[in-house]
């Protein structure tokens, strides 16, 4: 008896969210994170980027319908603390949905950032948290070798 060959379809399996993580909006965006490098801290902010006021960047939301009457709300918190609330009263533009984090909460060591946004109806949908990392140490070299192989001082 002849055996036919099935083909077999590879799915990769999808990560699994926590079942808390449903419904979450997605975390706020960095634009001054390094590219995550092997064995260093991911979700590091460039160094020259800890010196200036952080920009952090949303995503639209939805439903989105704020009006003189029903407005809707952007709040950014970092490590739990409020940074800023945003008050839309008009249709929200893509230009106006970020927000400046004050350079005093930029100090070195791990932080947590969410937000939160209160719909025109009164609902509050939080996001997912994003850990960003600070280094302001700065590299302790007494001698660099320079790409020909000299030491210089």
């Amino acid at each position: 008896m002849a055996h036919s060959k099935r083909s077999v379809e590879f799915k990769a399996p999808r990560p699994e969210r926590p079942a808390e993580d449903e419904g979450l909006l997605v975390e706020p965006d960095v634009p001054d994170l390094i590219p995550d490098v092997d064995g260093a801290m991911p979700n590091t902010i460039s160094f020259r980027a800890t010196y200036l006021p952080l920009r952090v960047e949303f995503h639209p939301w939805a439903p989105s319908e704020p009006s003189e009457e029903d407005n809707e709300f952007l709040d950014l918190y970092w490590n739990g603390e409020l940074v800023e609330r945003k008050t839309f009263n008009q249709p929200v533009k893509p230009e106006e949905l970020f927000i400046l984090v004050p350079v005093r909460y930029l100090i070195e060591g791990t932080h947590t950032l969410h937000y939160e946004v209160t719909i025109f109806n009164g609902t509050e949908v939080p996001s997912r948290p994003l850990n960003v990392y600070i280094d302001k140490t700065p590299p302790c070299w007494t001698r660099m070798t320079t790409a020909w192989g000299f030491l210089t001082t």
